[in-house]
Formats: structure tokens, sequence, C-alpha cells
């Protein structure tokens, strides 16, 4: 469906799919657009809005429909009573995010774009439902207020008519969907964060009363989080809805987690609301209630034989997805079965591609077809790919289908307990200043880029109300699956809508990967920018493939970067060469790949190592470098904190943390909240001072359990190359206090 643009490659997203009344199929999506092809010393790129059109076996050429340069994202599209289809979509002009909507005739033509009325300050993930009569409906989320509510809007003349919400509670809420039934009513499901954990719930609109009814909570989540939900509505007026499902209640899983093997995966569920209450259909080879298959973001769309047919993506390994289907006929379920596991991959890259994001309607003939986003490997753009499938048999009508009562208490909502950052030792630097100690995770990935799970806002509550921590950060990759700008500036908007300021502070940022299957093999660094709309610098281009471009353009922002898992062979280590300490102050000492403080440390998990790369081997190159402690987590729902700084502030401000990390007021630990007060001459952790005689170090522990060690570890250049241990505190359990003075303190002591 993509084509390249002036012979160059494009990167594209978020496909949307309909078939009109005449059978033409319509298909909207992302795509990427280089401001000037021919200016790569100032390279820019943004993201338009794409439309193609197939009438009979000929597709259109593509229409672009967003009028500005930068940032659109999530188009939904519908068709109205005179065939007209309407396109809505989230764009950024002058930093606001708002929905826009174009009408495009049968031949082609344009209307004009316009805004529609803004509910809030942050307007997104935009969906549309045409009803019987041809009226068009649109839902989206809003923030305002301090929260995310989903508004409702109807075609009107051209323009769109605020209506009644369909969610405006304290609790925050996303991502919608709309389906319209046969006796006019229009029904929306959402997710919301309610009670500790994520939950669906869907609302009926009645257009002639002009209300909503009581909104329900959809069954069959339990204790566990539900989330991304679609929903259809059956001839009998059924209301099938479809969702995802995390699978574990405790993040215990993980590398060097308390149990072995990786993290159970998300699930694909299904319930129906009937006249008689909510049911489920006939188990998919488990006794589970609702479950149909390993998964996440499904989709779903009932046929006029009234068989109920499901798309989602599969996890098949690391940036390996693909699109799965099954159809519910009644009596038995057909399938599931994964598309494209014998498909052709990139020759020079790994042997996995990421299908993802599958949007489909039900043909005139009864088959589906299917646009998804098909990678083309790691580093490498998206394409829009569209695929028919055919059920091998005839189905007759679903009179009847099998389906079963789900329990009283499967029916009760489940409330999960919220933990909350306990407030943590209070200190006085040597100037005086009052500074508190906060703790949190600076390196995460979702399902957005190469993560197997999880939304920034999901991540945000999980870190938040389940870790207890301080603060977190986003930081998807930028190239390991694609990144669009859009997706980037999307994951920053939700990032400062959770901002809770003296609360819980959230992070934008992103990652710049260079290695792997990308030379040169500078290796991986995360980044994290105190304020939002911080550019995103891709390892593959041109003005930012070397390390010392990305550190030079890095120098230019607020941001700061952190080298991480550096001594990975698989990136060919980590390229020293050349370190701004201005905006590289820290190393990740440790994460879920292992722990760095020198070549063969104990606990590193991917086997052999690259020399030379260590944070021992950065100090003794004269580096004078904080250490970070990061999950890199990419199971948001089943990993443990793997990784945590620990930082020494003036307060829970995003700014205040940043001015901590720069001064290198910070320090690491694997996961346990242990609190440390580490001086030397009074001074804290990071600060750059003179002595002539030998210094006095000191430090206070308390740990989370019984401490083991707290020791010193000292490198003299002149004494050889080990770091060697030359003190130890006495422990009192799970507390130690240290007081020590270096009897043969020498200028190259470390």
């Amino acid at each position: 469906m993509s084509v390249p643009v002036n012979g160059q490659g494009t990167n594209n997203g978020y496909p949307a799919l309909l078939e009109d009344r005449s059978g033409n199929l319509w298909c909207v999506w992302i795509s990427t657009r280089q401001r000037n092809v021919n200016d790569w010393r100032n390279y820019a790129e943004g993201d338009a809005v794409i439309l193609r059109k197939k009438t009979g076996k000929r597709w259109s050429e593509p229409v672009i429909l967003s009028t500005n340069f930068g940032v659109n994202f999530a188009p939904s599209l519908a068709e109205d009573a005179g065939g007209n289809i309407f396109v809505v979509w989230s764009s950024r002009r002058k930093g606001r995010y708002r929905l826009y909507s174009r009408r495009v005739g049968q031949d082609l033509s344009l209307g004009s774009e316009i805004q529609v009325l803004p509910a809030g300050k942050l307007e997104g993930h935009p969906t549309l439902a045409a009803d019987g009569a041809g009226r068009l409906w649109l839902a989206a989320q809003s923030w305002r207020n301090g929260s995310q509510d989903i508004v409702f809007y109807r075609l009107e003349n051209g323009g769109w008519r605020r209506m009644p919400d369909a969610a405006a509670t304290p609790d925050p809420e996303f991502r919608p969907r709309l389906a319209a039934a046969r006796d006019g009513a229009i029904w929306c499901a959402w997710d919301v964060y309610s009670g500790g954990k994520y939950r669906v719930r869907v609302r009926r609109f009645d257009p002639a009363a002009g209300r909503w009814g009581e909104p329900e909570d959809v069954p069959g989540d339990g204790r566990l989080d539900a989330y991304a939900p679609d929903l259809a509505v059956d001839g009998q007026g059924r209301v099938w809805v479809a969702y995802a499902r995390n699978s574990v209640y405790e993040q215990a899983w993980g590398r060097r987690g308390p149990r072995k093997g990786a993290s159970p995966r998300p699930t694909v569920r299904l319930v129906v609301r009937t006249p008689d209450g909510w049911r489920y259909p006939a188990p998919n080879g488990t006794e589970d209630p609702g479950f149909v298959a390993s998964g996440d973001l499904p989709r779903i769309q009932v046929d006029e034989r009234g068989a109920v047919w499901l798309f989602w993506q599969s996890f098949r390994g690391h940036v390996n997805w693909k699109v799965s289907a099954a159809v519910f006929a009644g009596e038995r379920w057909i399938g599931p079965y994964t598309f494209g596991m014998d498909e052709p991959v990139a020759l020079d890259g790994p042997p996995k591609r990421a299908d993802q994001r599958a949007a489909f309607v039900i043909g005139a003939q009864g088959h589906a077809l299917v646009a998804y986003e098909r990678g083309r490997g790691v580093f490498r753009n998206r394409d829009i790919y569209l695929r028919e499938v055919r059920l091998a048999e005839k189905l007759e009508p679903v009179s009847r289908p099998r389906l079963a009562r789900f329990s009283g208490a499967a029916l009760e909502p489940f409330e999960r307990p919220v933990r909350r950052a306990p407030r943590r030792i209070a200190i006085h630097d040597a100037t005086g200043a009052r500074r508190r100690l906060f703790l949190g995770d600076l390196h995460n990935h979702l399902l957005i880029d190469d993560g197997h799970e999880g939304s920034v806002d999901q991540l945000f509550h999980i870190h938040r109300d389940r870790f207890a921590m301080d603060f977190a950060a986003t930081t998807s990759h930028g190239d390991s699956n694609k990144l669009l700008i859009s997706e980037l500036a999307h994951n920053d908007a939700l990032t400062e809508s959770l901002l809770e300021e003296h609360a819980f502070v959230t992070i934008p940022g992103f990652e710049w990967t260079q290695g792997d299957f990308v030379v040169p093999r500078a290796g991986h660094r995360h980044v994290i920018y105190e304020t939002i709309g911080g550019p995103l610098f891709r390892p593959t281009e041109g003005h930012s493939d070397s390390i010392r471009e990305f550190v030079d353009l890095m120098a230019k922002t607020n941001g700061l970067l952190f080298a991480h898992h550096i001594t990975r062979p698989y990136t060919g280590g980590t390229d020293w060469s050349y370190v701004n300490v201005s905006v590289e102050p820290c190393v990740e000492i440790c994460s879920s790949w292992g722990r760095f403080e020198y070549y063969r440390n104990p606990g590193h998990i991917r086997g052999p190592e690259v020399k030379g790369c260590s944070v021992q081997d950065v100090w003794r190159m004269g580096l004078r470098l904080g250490v970070i402690g990061g999950s890199d987590g990419h199971n948001l729902f089943g990993d443990r904190i793997q990784g945590l700084t620990g930082v020494y502030a003036t307060e829970l401000t995003r700014g205040a943390l940043f001015e901590a990390l720069r001064k290198r007021h910070v320090y690491a630990t694997t996961g346990a909240p242990i609190e440390l007060d580490f001086r030397v001459n009074g001074h804290l952790m990071g600060s750059e001072i003179e002595a002539v005689t030998g210094p006095v170090i000191e430090a206070e522990v308390r740990g989370t359990r019984k401490l083991l060690a707290v020791e010193v570890v000292k490198y003299c250049a002149s004494d050889g190359p080990e770091f060697r241990t030359v003190h130890r505190a006495a422990l009192n359990g799970s507390r130690a206090k240290l007081w020590w003075r270096d009897p043969e303190f020498r200028g190259d002591s470390l």
C-alpha cells in the first residue's frame, strides 16, 4: 500500500480501512515525508496523513490529506449518507494537539481541512462510526482538568457538533472505540485506570434521547489489567467486546526474577453483552472464560452471517510480531491462525519482522481484508500491506451462539491496592541546602518501539502505583522498530499529561541505538529531556550517525544521555572516544542485561563481553562519570525493576531531578530501594573538590534486608590496573555506617 516518494523509502504506520457501500476500498495511514530530500545538512522529517482508494483491482495514487508538516497521528475514517469519506486524525499545530477532519469525495476531491472544536488540551485516538442512516459519530481521548476523558461528536452540516461526553470521571480514560447498532444506538468502549488497575467499560448512546446510558464494566479481567478494547454489534443487538488482558498480577518474572522463564504475555479476550447479561463464547481450547489466544491490540467485526471475526498481533520474539486471526462461528472456533510465518525478511538483518496494528473489514464477498504495518526488519522503515483472508469452508448463519455465563464473582469489579512512594530520607549537602532522596527508573521500553507490551500511560501508572517510584522515564528506541516522529510526540504529550510534580515525575525521552545491524558500532545510549518536544536523532541518518555528531547535537538541547549495557558484544561494546560530561554526566552501571562495573562482573547474563568498555575502564580513562541504574525493561506487565537510580534533589520536580543528575548526586541499585548517603570530606556523591591530605569517606546505608557487605574500592594508576577493596564497614542487620580516612592518599587515587 505504501510507496516510495522521490525514490526514497518512507516510514509508515497506523492504518485504518473502510469498504464503502459501492464496494470500493479505502485505506488511510501515517507516512513520513522529508522537508527537503536534497538538504541532508538540515535534515527534517514530518508525518503526513495518506489516503488511497481501490476501485475494482486498481489503486489510486496516494493523496495527502494533512496540510501541515510535522506531527499527525492515528487516523480514522467513515462513509456518510452521500458516499463521502470523512477522515479524522490528531495533529500538533503550534504546540497544541487538536483533532482535524477532511472530506474526500468519490472522485478523490478534497474538502477543506477543518479543526474539530477542542474539548481539552490534548486530543487524540479518534474513532469514527456511521449509523444506519449514514450519520457520522466521533469519539476521542481528551485531556482536561488534570485527567483524560472520552469526548463525543456528531457530524452536522459539514462540522462536528459537541455531544455529551462518553466518559468524564476523575479517573483517566483512554483508547475509545465506537460501533453502531441496527436500532440506531451508538456504543462506545474504552479502557480506564481505576481502582489501581486498567479495566474496560462500555456505554450506549441513544440519539433520539440525546443521552448516554449508565457505563458498564466489561467482565473477564478479574485482578488483571484489561485494555485496548474494540467492539461490534450484531444483528440481534448483542454487543461483542474484544480486549487485551495482561497475564500476571505481580511484577515478579523477568531476568534474575524469582520465577523461571519469560513473563507470560498478554492475551486476547472476547465477551458479549446480551439482553440476559454478560456472557462469553465457548472457550478456545481452554476453560479460561473469554480467552481467545495469546496476543495484543485486538480488532473485531461481525459479518452478515453473525460470525465474529478477530484479528490481533502475536508476539513471536523480540521485534518479531505477526498478525493472527480467529472466527467464532456460533458453535465453534475456526483458528487461531497466524499469517506470514514463512514469508521473507531482510537478507542482511535478523530473521524477524514486525507485522502489527491490524485493521480490517469484512468485504461484500464475506472475506476479510486486512491492512497492517509490515516491518522490513530492525532499523528499517515500516510499510503498509494489505492481506485478503478467506475461510476454507462455508459458514451457516449464526442464530443462537453457544455462550456461557460468568460466575457472580467474575462480575464483581476488583480493586487493586495502590502503593505510592514513601517519604524517603532527607539530608543537607555541603552548602547547607536540604535535599531529599528520590528513586526511579530512567530506562524503559514499550509496545510502541521494541517493547513486548505496554503503553506510555500504563508505564507511568505501574511505576507510580505498583513499584512505588518517585519518577520514571519513557525511552523508546528510535530505530529498533523505527519510530514515526508522531509516535514520539504522542508519547511526549501523554508523558506531560501524567506529570504530577511534587508527587510523581514523568520524563520523556528516546534511545539512540547504534550497533547490532548498524555500523559504526558506537553502542546504545538512552536520552531523557527536561521538557517535552525534544528532537529525535537517528543513528541511521547522515547528520547524527556518529557518536561525535550525536553528542554535539544533544549538547544543544536540555537533554541528557547515558550509555548502557556497555560491554555487550552484540552492539560492539561502547565507543568512549568522545564524551561531553555536561550532556553525558553518568553511565548506566546495571540493568536487566547485567552489571557492568568491571569486565566479567558477576550477574552479567549475556555471555561474552567486549573488553575495555566497563565502568572501571571509563574511570581509568579519567572520565568523571557518575552511575545510574535503569531496568531497560521490555515486559511492562511482568518484569520487576532491575535497575534503579537514587537522586538527591532539592524537590520532586523534573527540573530539580535534572539539576541533580547533571551534578551526579546520584547512585544505582539493581532494583531494591536501598537508601545510601555517601560523602567525601562532607561533600555529596558527584561533587568535585580539592584535598591535600587523605580524604574522609563516610557512608550510611539503609537496606531492605540483611546487608552482605558495604565496601570502599580504590584505584591508583601507579599501583596497577586493579580496583582494590580497601575498607569494609561494620554491618548491623539492614543498616551500616562507615567512616574511613585514606592513609595512602595520592594524586592518582580514585
